[in-house]
């Protein structure tokens, strides 16, 4: 599933969105994702765990990062990236973010839910959210419980497996679109290292990845 430089072969799906709103999933080409990377990420997430631009264009050109987006005409609404194991069927959510206006709309349960009308190709997605368990007090704890009810609501699956990634504790969650169960644990593991190692690559990985299950 190599890509060109600036060009993917596009794929699109219509969503209607509550009230009735007209909106598309469109998959990104690299200028595309390069755009939203310096002009929206830096509003949308804290600076340190934003990857170094050249970290997503060495994925990129390896076949192993993607991206959708969700729109109303021209008009950008949200967006997610992945990272995959080239020629994987399985994607990782790399960051997933709705821009200010398009929230408290519905629109982003609609984007994740129809993701799988535009990556047919691919089995599911995998992603983490930050474990419950290891939150350090009961607001934190109330914060990560509440994001995690947003995903069981829109149909996402937790899985048994945890990651520590840099210190950071997530659990794991499935999204199955087709295919294999991707959330037999011994199955989401080897994905997920998989997709790791391409992400954090060679002593990086064994040194700063723990990946285990329940």
């Amino acid at each position: 599933m190599n890509q060109n430089n600036q060009e993917v072969n596009h794929k699109t799906a219509d969503v209607q969105a509550a009230n009735n709103q007209q909106v598309s999933i469109q998959e990104l080409n690299k200028e595309q994702i390069h755009k939203i990377y310096r002009h929206w990420m830096i509003e949308h997430f804290p600076q340190d765990e934003i990857k170094p631009w050249k970290s997503i264009s060495r994925m990129w050109e390896l076949g192993a990062y993607r991206g959708l987006g969700m729109f109303q005409e021209e008009k950008l609404l949200g967006y997610a990236l992945f990272a995959q194991e080239p020629e994987g069927d399985t994607l990782l959510l790399d960051y997933f973010a709705m821009l200010e206006t398009s929230r408290g709309q519905g629109l982003g349960g609609a984007f994740l839910r129809n993701m799988k009308n535009v990556m047919k190709d691919y089995a599911g997605i995998l992603f983490e959210t930050e474990d419950e368990a290891a939150a350090e007090n009961e607001e934190q704890l109330q914060v990560r419980k509440r994001r995690n009810a947003f995903y069981e609501r829109e149909g996402m699956g937790r899985t048994t497996v945890r990651s520590e990634v840099y210190g950071v504790q997530y659990m794991i969650w499935s999204y199955p679109f087709s295919g294999e169960n991707i959330m037999d644990s011994e199955a989401c593991q080897k994905k997920l290292t998989d997709i790791y190692k391409i992400m954090i690559p060679g002593e990086k990985f064994d040194k700063y990845v723990k990946i285990t299950g329940r």
